[in-house]
Formats: structure tokens, C-alpha cells, sequence
């Protein structure tokens, strides 16, 4: 009969420690910034740097309604994180983080389908990051990355080097146990 805690220990061990491609699955920066969901496979540095009051999103891929909005709702949470209100000074020359280029292959935005491709792969240093994606549904993913990376109005974890895709194709299943018992 196998132990409990050899299986605990097992499983631990070989979902937190597994290695693929040059990427490490766990973070080099502890604790943070934090990242949830876990991303597949990513690098992060030690570096952090603060919003430039002149960061932006460009796009330079397809134009999409869905994803203009986002770049809108996205830069509202990260400038106002915590109920602070980051780099909004107009006029400062200090550096700091700047743009975000996001290119993204294809603007069909129907709705999310179980095939869908949200695979997506975001580079950051401490001036600009570059966030690729091939559908919109894959930019928002890695823009809702992006916004985690800021803590504290700063941007942690620099250089960053982010890949990611759903590790299901299902979104989830609910059993409703209450009243039909199985």
C-alpha cells in the first residue's frame, strides 16, 4: 500500500518542477508578482520599473472592437491599482514602462467556441513588452497576464517571458449534486 504523503509529495513534486523548451514553470520572484491562472510555461527576472505617465496600448495586427475596449478597461486597472492612482501626472519626464504592442492574426470576435485558439505569448522588458496572440480571445488572455504583472504600481518580474494556452478545452462541469444524487 502506497502513503498518502509519498502520493502528495509525487504529485508536487511533478507538477511544480517540470521543465519544457527553455521555459521554467515556476517563478523566479516570490511572491511576487503573482499569476493566476498559472501560466503553461514562463520566465520571469528579478528587475521591476514603474509606469510611464505616457504608457499606452498600440495595436499592430488586426483592428477589433472587442480588443479597443480592452486596451480602454485594461489601462483603467492597471492605472488605478489598489485605489492608487499610477504615473497619471501629466508632464513627467521620468522613465518607466511605455507601450505594449499588441499583434493579434485574426479579428474574428464570435463567440468563444470549445476550438478556439486563446494561445498567446507575451514579452516584457523594462521599456516596452510585445503581446502576440493569433485570435482576440488569446489577446485578452494575455492582457489579463500583463495586467498581473503590475504590483503596486510597479511592473515586477523583469525581463518576462510569458507563454500560455488553456490546459483544458472545457471551461468546467457542475454537477449539481443537490437534487439528483449520483
Amino acid at each position: 500500500m502506497v502513503d498518502a504523503g509519498v502520493v502528495c509529495l509525487l504529485l508536487f513534486v511533478s507538477t511544480h518542477c517540470y521543465q519544457s523548451d527553455g521555459f521554467s514553470t515556476h517563478a523566479n520572484v516570490e511572491p511576487n508578482p503573482v499569476l493566476w491562472p498559472l501560466p503553461q510555461e514562463y520566465s520571469l527576472g528579478t528587475l521591476s520599473v514603474s509606469l510611464s505617465s505616457s504608457f499606452k496600448f498600440v495595436n499592430t495586427g488586426v483592428s477589433s472592437p472587442l480588443l479597443s475596449s480592452a486596451f480602454s478597461r485594461y489601462e483603467q486597472i492597471i492605472r488605478t491599482q489598489n485605489k492608487k492612482t499610477c504615473a497619471s501626472g501629466s508632464g513627467s519626464t521620468e522613465p518607466g514602462f511605455c507601450v505594449l504592442s499588441v499583434s493579434v492574426a485574426s479579428a474574428d470576435e464570435n463567440s468563444l467556441q470549445l476550438d478556439d485558439d486563446e494561445e498567446y505569448t507575451l514579452f516584457v522588458d523594462e521599456m516596452e513588452g510585445m503581446l502576440k496572440a493569433s485570435t482576440v480571445f488569446g489577446a485578452l488572455r494575455g492582457l489579463e497576464t500583463f495586467s498581473q504583472l503590475f504590483v503596486d504600481c510597479e511592473l515586477k518580474g523583469l525581463p518576462a517571458k510569458i507563454h500560455d494556452w488553456p490546459r483544458f478545452s472545457h471551461r468546467g462541469l457542475l454537477l449539481d449534486t443537490s437534487r439528483h444524487f449520483f
